[in-house]
């Protein structure tokens, strides 16, 4: 993720939903509160992409600084009802897609010959406007985290939690998060990682089992001996052997055990030592995709690889990874994005 960035509070929220224009002839039906357009010549060289995720149709959502836009069938649209919106991420969620933007987070449905926008929430009487990121847990209960704090919606409204946000000693800045069965995960800028259990089917036990995830030396850049080593987490991945992998200032890190806290040791692994991860994701052939400040690494078994701009890439920072249905790899950098199809970058 790009570096931009559960009761003390109800949030209000506008929920409203739109109806899909129905036209048989069209190919491109679409909400027209959205503003669905095709660009004639569209380009992303030298603009910052900080999120690509892939619908269930295929199609390739791309998150800027300028707005949101769509690589659907060799042609890109803009929507310009984010034109005006900074894009911090975007998720894809069975059919829907979750986006977090400067001025609230929204949910569109992606369907073949459709989006429309399902819900948005809108600016909180807390003052809460920039989301930096909008997910889903496996109880299809929605969180949001932003500079104030972390939210969850339950099932009628939105609660910034007193409880763990003291339990916690305050959960702001929070950059990321990736979900198991039992538990979650929030990353922060500068705020460590917070580890939160699940009670039973989605209820947060947000008093016993909370925990934060400490760094335990004055140096962190150092330390490698089973503690956190920084304070800022770009970017969580629950991967498929249970693991959680998280980038940050200080390389890519894997929890393979418990928390870091007063009552449990954590257990982590090391890996890129002192690059600045903003990336990962797993494939479906289980490698390891990670982005950072110097280009794309790629750890197949024990092995990495990288990719940097003399192996094609747009840019060498990356600030997002995404699978296409194809199986083939898309990467958003500083510079632009960048199609990874039989061992070669296409740019875009």
């Amino acid at each position: 993720m790009k570096t931009t960035h559960c009761v003390f509070g109800l949030i209000m929220i506008c929920l409203f939903s739109c109806k899909k224009e129905n036209n048989n002839n069209n190919n491109n039906i679409t909400d027209k509160l959205l503003g669905q357009k095709e660009l004639s010549n569209a380009s992303f060289t030298n603009i910052p992409v900080s999120s690509i995720a892939v619908d269930i149709t295929g199609a390739k959502w791309i998150g800027t600084d300028a707005g949101l836009f769509l690589l659907k069938k060799d042609k890109f649209y803009e929507f310009s009802y984010f034109n005006e919106r900074k894009i911090n991420s975007v998720i894809k969620n069975k059919s829907n897609m979750l986006v977090s933007t400067s001025l609230g987070a929204y949910t569109i449905e992606a369907a073949v010959n459709s989006t429309s926008l399902v819900d948005s929430l809108n600016k909180s009487i807390t003052g809460v406007n920039d989301i930096t990121v909008y997910g889903m847990d496996i109880f299809n209960q929605k969180w949001i985290g932003s500079p104030d704090g972390l939210a969850y919606f339950n099932d009628t409204i939105w609660k910034w939690n007193d409880e763990i946000r003291s339990n916690l000693g305050g959960v702001t800045d929070v950059s990321s998060m990736a979900f198991r069965a039992n538990d979650c995960f929030f990353g922060t800028y500068g705020n460590f990682l917070y580890h939160i259990y699940y009670k039973s089917s989605g209820n947060v036990d947000a008093i016993t089992g909370a925990s934060k995830l400490l760094g335990g030396a004055p140096n962190p850049a150092n330390n490698y001996n089973g503690e956190l080593t920084t304070d800022t987490i770009f970017c969580l991945f629950a991967s498929s052997d249970g693991a959680i992998w998280f980038g940050s200032t200080t390389g890519l890190t894997r929890n393979i055990g418990g928390t870091k806290s007063q009552s449990a040791d954590g257990v982590f692994d090391y890996f890129l030592r002192e690059q600045r991860v903003h990336s990962v994701l797993e494939t479906s052939g289980k490698e390891m995709w990670a982005g950072t400040e110097n280009g794309i690494y790629v750890k197949t078994g024990s092995n990495w690889t990288n990719y940097t701009i003399s192996n094609g890439l747009p840019g060498n920072i990356v600030y997002c990874i995404a699978e296409d249905t194809d199986l083939t790899i898309w990467v958003g950098t500083n510079q632009g994005i960048a199609h990874f199809v039989n061992n070669k970058w296409e740019k875009f």
